[in-house]
């Protein structure tokens, strides 16, 4: 069933501003020395793919130039 476009612009929106919100609140925290993040055992999934990602993304920085543009070229199967 497709959503009607006005449905689609209101959450649209709604995302908008609670990113806005969510930054803003995470900035407040991470700028007060006394937070301190607290995780639970239904948080570990979220956890580890946080930690996932953060590792591809420090050994894609850490990959010499030639190879990222070996690696962006199109794969092509003779």
């Amino acid at each position: 069933m497709k959503q009607p476009a006005f449905m689609i612009d209101a959450f649209r929106t709604v995302f908008a501003q609670d990113g806005v919100a969510l930054e803003a609140q995470e900035r407040s925290l991470r700028a007060d020395p006394r937070f301190h993040e607290v995780s639970c055992k239904a948080d570990e999934a979220a956890l580890k793919a946080r930690r996932l990602l953060t590792d591809l993304m420090r050994a894609e920085k850490n990959v010499p130039r030639a190879m990222q543009a070996v690696s962006a070229a199109p794969f092509r199967r003779n």
